[in-house]
């Protein structure tokens, strides 16, 4: 979604050229392993980083990053941008054939964050932009990066930078003068470990984290995220994501499970009712953290669909404790 809405930025910016179409696409491993992408050659592949998600697809690290890898290879890509951070960023340079622009992490200089803003360094310049999280400063750094390999004016893409909209569901803002909520899609443990880390960098006061893991999925994952929360909250509530054929009530005892000694946590299966107890428990100085969901605008219960979009609700919810 940065780099979509990068490029969205920068072709308006563009007007007196002629301006040339660019689909921004996220390409799943799934969509890579089941040959759904194979018609088509990118101009520009880029790499953010792998964390634990879809082993009950994979099954190991090692085979979900042998089939990211497999986009970066002259027959599905001719230039990659690829952050290097870690060990699995290192893993895929090894493996990439494909020509590849490296951005390090000392390359974006002192980054400064705090809620709704972020400030950092692109190719010399001073990049401002109205998104909040420090992890958003490396999702804007490669989109400037892959818009630049594709032919765009940098100094274009600096304003463009600084008109970047906050993406839907992505550390949204949802606030009045006694509550602040973020909604975030983070439904990894990397996500998830991300977002409480970036927010406990910006915020003094305490964070309130309401979360759940989806249903039919990856259930390793389940206690690796109770363990998070717990440890880098300081109030966990334990909630339905979409548990779609699953028992909520067993989801739930999972993510539990990995609660570090000591955390405080309550378990409350209805999300609305979840998102109204941690409003009650915030004060002023205090941010609560919807996780999970971000975007979606619906949830998946048995084969029941509703309408449920956290950002809607927490600003119903937000409004109605205002009055």
């Amino acid at each position: 979604p940065e780099l979509a809405r990068t490029m969205r930025a920068y072709l308006s910016e563009w007007q007196p050229e002629p301006v040339h179409p660019a689909v921004a696409l996220e390409v799943s491993s799934h969509a890579l392993d089941q040959h759904r992408v194979d018609g088509l050659v990118f101009d520009v592949a880029v790499f953010t980083n792998l964390s634990h998600d879809h082993l009950d697809y994979h099954e190991t690290m090692d085979r979900y990053l042998a089939v990211k890898a497999t986009l970066f290879t002259p027959e599905r890509s001719r230039h990659a941008v690829v952050w290097n951070d870690g060990v699995w960023s290192e893993k895929l340079l090894s493996m990439a054939t494909t020509t590849a622009t490296v951005l390090e992490p000392d390359s974006l200089g002192v980054v400064e964050a705090s809620i709704g803003r972020l400030k950092f360094q692109w190719r010399g310049h001073v990049i401002e932009s109205r998104l909040t999280g420090r992890y958003n400063a490396v999702n804007l750094a490669l989109a400037l990066e892959a818009c630049a390999q594709l032919g765009a004016d940098v100094d274009k893409l600096v304003v463009a930078a600084s008109r970047v909209e906050p993406v839907p569901g992505r550390c949204e803002l949802v606030s009045s003068p006694t509550r602040t909520v973020l909604v975030d899609f983070a439904h990894t443990p990397d996500g998830l470990a991300t977002v409480l880390r970036d927010v406990r960098s910006m915020h003094a006061g305490r964070i309130i984290t309401v979360f759940g893991c989806g249903g039919d999925r990856d259930t390793a994952k389940r206690s690796v995220m109770g363990h998070i929360a717990g440890d880098l909250s300081d109030v966990s509530i334990v909630t339905n994501d979409n548990p779609r054929s699953e028992d909520p009530s067993a989801i739930a005892a999972q993510v539990v499970s990995g609660m570090p000694s000591g955390a405080t946590y309550q378990v409350i299966l209805d999300r609305r009712d979840a998102i109204r107890e941690a409003l009650a428990l915030a004060g002023a100085e205090d941010i609560v953290i919807v996780a999970g969901k971000g975007h979606e605008k619906t949830q998946q219960i048995g084969a029941t669909v509703i309408d449920f979009d956290d950002v809607a609700v927490a600003r119903e919810l937000v409004e109605e404790m205002s009055c």
